[in-house]
């Protein structure tokens, strides 16, 4: 179903949602704090302006992988920190 802005404010009136456009987003903020519910913890790196993008990359998923199982070994002392040299080339082997 096509996202339309008549959908966007529904749902951050209805309190389903903090959509990403910035007008919606302040009426779902509106609309949780009518209902009493204090929604600070989830807009204030907005508010704060603390808000970073997440890395975008091709192969994401085998990026993660692959990083995430490296340094879940090296912090378990299951690897030496170096190991992080043959993670490395297989992440960069993804992109040849």
């Amino acid at each position: 179903m096509p996202t339309t802005p008549h959908l966007v404010w529904s749902a951050a009136e209805q309190t389903v949602v903090f959509p990403a456009i910035q007008e919606s987003s302040d009426a779902a903020v509106e609309a949780f704090a009518a209902e009493g519910i204090d929604v600070s913890a989830f807009n204030v790196h907005v508010e704060e302006g603390t808000t970073f993008l997440h890395p975008i990359t091709d192969n994401a998923a085998d990026v993660d992988a692959t990083m995430q199982a490296a340094m879940e070994r090296v912090m378990l002392f299951q690897a030496e920190p170096d190991s992080l040299t043959q993670a490395n080339e297989q992440v960069n082997a993804l992109f040849q």
